[in-house]
């Protein structure tokens, strides 16, 4: 008879003792209602007889039962749980993943406004070839630019934006207590 996955999970706690995913190199992305989610542990009630997966992503962080989980999710943990509790990895090596808009989005300084975003909003237009007539972007310095001195533009805009995130974030994170 073929195991649950909440089974497969306890199998899991039990072969891998802290259910720490990260410690046994494992990289679990479910979709919880359209957001991608990392799982980073599995552990078990002791007070009752649930799993839970602990997870978290920008807009989330907490603790999720097992048996709450859609069917794809589902059959995305029984396949991680059943390549590593067989030896093998159900997962292809993936190489590092950065949402840089989604970093920029949560760290880009945007009090009194931010000039470097606008002007990348402008560039965007013009390379989409959605500016319209009297607007910003078609009246701008940029509006004269090719499209490769566009390009040039937004890589240099966008990596002064970059690392005001990168700072804002270093702000954040590193504040000494």
């Amino acid at each position: 008879m073929a195991k649950t996955t909440k089974e497969l999970a306890l199998d899991f706690i039990e072969q891998h003792g802290d259910g720490n995913l990260f410690a046994a190199d494992i990289t679990v992305t479910l979709t919880i209602h359209g957001q991608a989610v990392e799982v980073e542990t599995v552990w078990k009630s002791k007070g009752e007889d649930k799993v839970y997966l602990h997870c978290g992503c920008q807009e989330f962080e907490g603790d999720i039962d097992i048996d709450s989980l859609s069917l794809p999710n589902l059959r995305t943990l029984r396949g991680v749980f059943t390549g590593y509790l067989s030896g093998k990895s159900t997962q292809e090596s993936k190489p590092w993943k950065f949402d840089e808009q989604a970093f920029i989005g949560q760290y880009c300084p945007m009090e009194g406004g931010n000039d470097y975003l606008g002007w990348i909003d402008d560039i965007c237009k013009l390379l989409d070839g959605e500016a319209e007539p009297g607007d910003a972007a078609s009246t701008g310095e940029y509006a004269d630019y090719t499209e490769e001195e566009l390009r040039k533009e937004l890589k240099r805009l966008t990596t002064i934006v970059l690392h005001q995130a990168v700072d804002e974030y270093v702000n954040q994170k590193c504040r000494v207590s």
